[in-house]
């Protein structure tokens, strides 16, 4: 038995440090167009533009990202970066997680219209399988504000799969919400500070988001486990 935990601790480290290794290879790829907003003449006019937008530009980022939510298997990260990089790490979270609250609350709402038919169509089984005590859980809120505070947890499956339990939409969202804001602010200060020039922040800010991601995929069965076990307890209740 212990042999089997050091194999997939090892198995869940070596996915940990690749990630980590995708994360730096893309921003040496990308550090050649960063570069160029470094340059003060392009910070204005690439600022200018995003002024032309007005309200518009909000609006259209919001929309993206309330899409990339129902749609479920679009990346969520370039969205949260290109919200940095136009309006700031503040202004890019408030507009991200508006979004993400629009997007939520529609995917939610679909899935407690039309169920596991809509789910089994849209995912594959396995995966909703492997997410399944989500219905049962004991402490059903706390189960759901751990699994969407969790880096790399599939949160717009999630948001699907919570349409289908007993939670309330309005403390769902209120729970999702919160717990997606560490991982939002990192990716929208990322864009903020790599158009300011600011390279240090941003390598830190680099540096602390694969750290999450890592710990995320190292603690991600222990959580997953505890989440298994309130709904293993939630059965028995139920059976006596």
């Amino acid at each position: 038995m212990s042999g089997t935990k050091n194999a997939g601790f090892r198995r869940r480290m070596m996915i940990g440090l690749g990630l980590a290794g995708v994360l730096v290879l893309c921003t040496a790829l990308a550090m050649p167009w960063l570069k160029t907003l470094y340059d003060p003449a392009m910070r204005q006019r690439f600022t200018q533009w995003v002024d032309s937008l007005g309200l518009w530009g909000g609006a259209v980022m919001m929309g993206v990202q309330i899409l990339q939510i129902i749609v479920a298997f679009l990346p969520g990260e370039p969205v949260e970066l290109a919200a940095g990089a136009l309006y700031g790490g503040l202004g890019g979270l408030v507009f991200c997680l508006g979004g993400c609250v629009l997007g939520s609350a529609a995917a939610f709402l679909l899935a407690r219209r039309f169920g596991q038919p809509l789910l089994r169509r849209i995912f594959q089984e396995k995966t909703l399988a492997r997410f399944a005590f989500l219905r049962d859980s004991w402490k059903l809120e706390t189960v759901t504000f751990l699994l969407f505070l969790i880096p790399g947890t599939p949160k717009d499956m999630l948001t699907y799969l919570a349409g289908t339990t007993d939670i309330p939409l309005t403390r769902f969202l209120i729970l999702a919400t919160f717990a997606r804001i560490p991982s939002v602010i990192t990716s929208t200060y990322i864009g903020s500070t790599a158009l300011t020039g600011k390279w240090y922040v941003t390598l830190l800010l680099l540096g602390l988001t694969a750290a999450m991601g890592l710990a995320g995929i190292l603690l991600r069965e222990k959580v997953m486990n505890f989440c298994r076990s309130h709904s293993r307890r939630a059965r028995t209740k139920d059976a006596k």
